[in-house]
């Protein structure tokens, strides 16, 4: 059951009530908070009564305060099981918008649009069980290619729903939501609030958001949008009440940071705790391994945190208006973690579901021809590849350690990745044609296959077309349903974790090497999954284990291709990283990490010898992927990361 068992300071002075997954004092037993007040709740700086019924636009967001119930908060009376819906000329003409920052994607077309300042229409249904809410849609929700908003597409959360006498019957509601840029991985955050009786009658409905992860675009976005509430036309509001109380009574426990030092002997709380003035987005600058300014910028730092022996220790999430009220339900793009998790990952299962090797081509009977699912040649997988005439000796082990031979710009690092034609005819295509076609023919064929590393998210979009064409011929099923079934489920992942972008047409292809979602609780079962339990879920090994040594780093003989441009130390191994690092408390000089865009970084302190195994991670995007701190203070308390002498 995931709940938090002190208070995090720096969200509010005085603890709160019930917010999902935050509660002050002891540990409940209940899996839902209740609320014990008649009601009587302290006057209302933001939103109150008059102004949600009014719908006037403010002239800036409100505090994270304003979506949580207050002290004394009441037991709802009413009940939204139904479709909200708001009015789409609002969204249109009343927003309010302040672009914080905004690159250009190329040379020619600006990034910051009149599009991109307004949300898309929006028409959801939720259930409500007793203090929660609950979005029947919890995947993010594409928007048509050709006739839906151009820019962004909806991922809908969980809230809470309760009463306060000043709202004169009406019960006030909260949900948390994201919008996530159309192809792209980007993800902003933000929170709506209103005010309904059972009846239907309904107040307008607020909206702000007021954090990102996203390196290139930067946006506040707030406004009132006028609403309907058409009670009922629910399929079987039992059966998604009954699997959202399963989720969460399935996340690990999340406590505040500050506990780990409490938890585990060996950590200095003084060095732990980030020094947070009364502005929750801001850090002081005295010395914390896990928040160190001198390896981060706090303004563009959203969350770092800990797992170990099944705990989530989480910081506050700071967004612009104060710490996120519901921080389990805060949705964290992966970028390039997906590398790993995703596509590395899923090389390692077909192999161990199918040890004798799956068909060398798509023509070959189930047990014809059959190869290692890492020596399948990509020409005889990809029809454009086939064509191209130069990726007839390059493998899909190849691709997934950067290594295809295919590039321009070999000795900068992410010199062809971040050039003008890679974002304009790769990433921004929607489709599966488009970008195979980018993937297969732009870069010229240079070395020979396995030699050189040369950083393309579109080799992994290559190896991640061919795991769908393996994983339907041998499984009968997607490379997404058939992680589901192995692992998703095992892990019990999130349904946003199990729903990555896909390409917007008949082919629906995940894209690979970017494009998933989780929340905190996904990134550290992710990060446990390989650091802790070796690629297996309770007893059973679901991973080849020889590839999952390998990626961890305990196999001299395949350590994964050298990063020649970031130095010698740095290795690419199926999607994951490696490195010299750690240096202190007799450990090996090395650990294994995945990156993502922006100012994604996961460590994983393998377990070992003395050491149970452990997950650290932040999400930030300005470009900064400094952690060495954090990881030596981690090791020499919990564990050396275990690594092979190499």
């Amino acid at each position: 059951m995931s709940i938090v068992n002190a208070c995090i300071r720096p969200l509010r002075n005085a603890c709160m009530a019930a917010v999902v997954g935050l509660w002050c004092g002891a540990v409940d037993a209940v899996p839902y908070a209740t609320l014990s007040g008649n009601g009587a709740t302290p006057s209302r700086q933001f939103l109150d009564f008059g102004r949600m019924q009014q719908g006037s636009n403010k002239a800036n967001s409100v505090s994270n305060s304003a979506f949580v119930p207050p002290d004394n908060a009441a037991m709802p009376t009413n009940t939204f099981n139904g479709t909200l819906q708001l009015n789409g000329a609002d969204l249109r003409n009343e927003s309010k918008f302040q672009v914080l920052y905004g690159t250009k994607k190329d040379t020619s077309v600006p990034l910051d649009a009149p599009e991109m300042h307004y949300l898309p229409n929006f028409s959801f249904q939720f259930v409500q069980d007793g203090t929660h809410l609950i979005p029947l849609k919890r995947n993010y929700q594409a928007e048509d290619a050709a006739s839906g908003h151009p820019f962004w597409e909806y991922i809908i959360g969980p809230g809470r729903v309760w009463n306060e006498n000043t709202d004169n019957g009406f019960s006030r509601a909260a949900f948390t939501f994201a919008v996530t840029e159309k192809g792209q991985n980007c993800v902003h955050n933000g929170m709506m609030s209103f005010l309904f009786k059972s009846s239907g009658e309904i107040s307008s409905v607020w909206y702000q958001i007021t954090a990102e992860t996203c390196a290139y675009y930067k946006i506040d976005l707030w406004g009132f949008a006028r609403a309907s509430f058409t009670p009922g036309g629910i399929a079987q509001p039992g059966a998604v009440i009954s699997a959202y109380r399963a989720e969460v009574a399935n996340q690990l426990d999340m406590l505040p940071i500050e506990q780990l030092a409490t938890d585990l002997a060996g950590i200095d709380q003084a060095a732990l705790e980030p020094q947070y003035s009364s502005n929750a987005n801001t850090v002081n600058v005295s010395p914390n391994p896990y928040s160190n300014p001198s390896e981060h910028n706090p303004a563009h730092l959203l969350n770092y945190g800990v797992m170990v022996n099944d705990r989530i220790y989480s910081a506050p999430v700071r967004t612009r208006s104060g710490a996120y009220p519901y921080p389990q339900w805060m949705v964290y793009p992966l970028y390039s973690w997906s590398k790993a998790e995703f596509v590395g990952n899923a090389v390692a299962l077909i192999a161990k579901l199918h040890p004798d090797g799956v068909p060398g081509t798509p023509a070959d009977g189930r047990n014809k021809n059959l190869k290692a699912i890492e020596n399948l040649v990509v020409a005889d997988w990809i029809p454009e590849a086939r064509l191209n005439g130069t990726w007839e000796n390059v493998t899909l082990g190849n691709l997934i350690d950067m290594g295809s031979g295919h590039y321009i710009n070999k000795d900068i690092h992410l010199a062809d990745e971040n050039s003008a034609a890679t974002i304009s005819q790769f990433f921004d295509v929607l489709t599966n044609a488009g970008k195979l076609d980018f993937a297969a023919n732009y870069y010229p064929s240079a070395a020979s296959p396995g030699q050189v590393f040369a950083y393309h998210t579109s080799d992994f979009y290559l190896a991640a077309r061919m795991l769908e064409l393996v994983s339907q011929k041998v499984n009968g099923v997607g490379i997404v349903q058939s992680m589901a079934d192995n692992i998703y489920n095992g892990l019990k992942l999130s349904r946003i974790a199990q729903s990555p972008k896909l390409t917007y047409d008949g082919a629906a292809q995940p894209y690979g090497g970017y494009g998933h979602f989780g929340y905190a609780d996904d990134i550290a079962k992710l990060g446990r999954f390989m650091a802790v339990h070796k690629g297996a879920i309770g007893n059973t090994q679901v991973l080849d284990a020889q590839h999952v040594t390998d990626v961890l780093q305990l196999n001299p003989a395949n350590q994964g291709l050298t990063v020649t441009p970031l130095g010698a130390s740095f290795r690419f191994n199926n999607g994951y990283w490696s490195k010299n690092l750690i240096s202190a408390g007799g450990c090996k000089p090395r650990i294994v990490f995945e990156s993502g865009f922006g100012g994604l970084s996961k460590v994983l302190g393998t377990a070992g010898p003395g050491n149970p195994g452990w997950v650290y991670y932040y999400v930030s995007d300005n470009g900064e992927f400094l952690y060495a701190a954090a990881v030596n203070s981690l090791a020499a308390a919990i564990g050396c990361p275990n690594v092979g002498t190499h």
